[in-house]
């Protein structure tokens, strides 16, 4: 295992299912084509025994005209090319950039990643990083440098998402602004390929954490609201041929997990009926009675959703709130292995 993979135990929250179960959501007569250089995300976990959720929202790409690093920061070179991930995050209380390195002594890992920081990542990114630690694990050494925090949270996503996303991209990624108007949002971007190589791939994306109000009757997961728009649609980058038709590969999931049964009792828009309705929520038989999974795919129509929202019955009593910064480098993990497990990145 990788060391970013064990930077919190928080991490058990599921996140890797933001790509990795895409299918599972789905009935067996309709599965997502196998190939696509685009992918966005939502995932929205719903913990019932603190009252939290956590919204993350994501582009992830191997095509640099879409997704990419900001032009001035050299990522094809020598100090890099045992690199396998570079992550870089911002919020309002903090900021931190990580390197990971494969079949890398610790003193040389720590040597590159001081030069590809002194001289490439800070002074693009103008966060005041400095040097904080170094992990090892397996054949894997991660460096970690800490910053300053951004006190204009969207100001900062909006210059970012001038200098790493294509200026229509849309879909998904409009929903990165609103976002960080939230008290506790997050920025991220990120980079990940194989050692020995420069074939990168790229994401962006937001996230925060909020509250769900307790009891034990039903609850409504409005997807519109927590992302702080009033519609969503894919962006037409996320098409991939699919046969004679187009499928978008544009995902909502929504995980509700508790320590008592939780049941499904409604969704808006309806769920999917392959073959007639491709689009619309899949809910796969439960695995376990206080867990509920719901993905919803916009299939074979792009066209936008203006209500989106999974309702579901189960106690939830908080018991305590996820601090702000452990949210913030749990979504760095989880894009971390998003990005690993889509493009099939060892």
């Amino acid at each position: 295992m990788k060391p970013h993979l064990t930077i919190l135990v928080v991490g058990l929250l599921l996140a890797a299912t933001v790509i990795t179960n895409l299918k599972t959501g789905l009935a067996e007569d309709y599965q997502l084509p196998e190939e696509s250089e685009f992918t966005e995300i939502v995932d929205i976990h719903v913990n019932c025994t603190t009252a939290n959720v956590l919204v993350v929202c994501g582009v992830i790409s191997n095509n640099t005209e879409l997704v990419r690093f900001p032009a001035e920061i050299t990522m094809n070179t020598t100090e890099l090319l045992n690199a396998t991930e570079v992550r870089v995050g911002v919020s309002k209380v903090g900021s931190f950039l990580w390197i990971v390195f494969n079949n890398t002594e610790v003193a040389g890992a720590e040597k590159y990643a001081d030069a590809m920081v002194k001289t490439n990542f800070d002074p693009v990114f103008g966060l005041g990083l400095t040097y904080s630690s170094t992990s090892v694990e397996d054949t894997y050494v991660n460096v970690t440098f800490t910053g300053s925090a951004v006190s204009n949270l969207t100001e900062y996503t909006e210059w970012l998402m001038m200098e790493c996303l294509a200026s229509d991209l849309g879909g998904f990624s409009l929903t990165f602004v609103p976002i960080t108007y939230e008290a506790s949002a997050c920025t991220l971007i990120g980079a990940q390929k194989e050692s020995g190589g420069f074939d990168w791939t790229y994401g962006m994306g937001v996230m925060y954490s909020t509250t769900i109000p307790d009891g034990s009757d039903e609850h409504t997961v409005d997807v519109l609201d927590l992302l702080d728009v009033v519609s969503l649609a894919p962006s037409p980058y996320a098409a991939v041929s699919y046969g004679i038709t187009s499928i978008y590969v544009s995902t909502v999931m929504t995980i509700i997990y508790s320590n008592t049964t939780v049941n499904f009792v409604d969704c808006e828009p309806e769920q999917a009926q392959p073959p007639t309705r491709l689009r619309g929520w899949y809910i796969p038989p439960p695995t376990s009675p206080t867990q509920l999974q719901a993905t919803f795919m916009f299939a074979n129509d792009p066209s936008p959703v203006t209500a989106l929202s999974l309702t579901f019955s189960g106690v939830i009593i908080p018991e305590f709130t996820m601090p702000m910064l452990m949210t913030f480098l749990t979504f760095a993990t989880a894009f971390a292995v998003a990005l690993r497990k889509r493009f099939s990145i060892k």
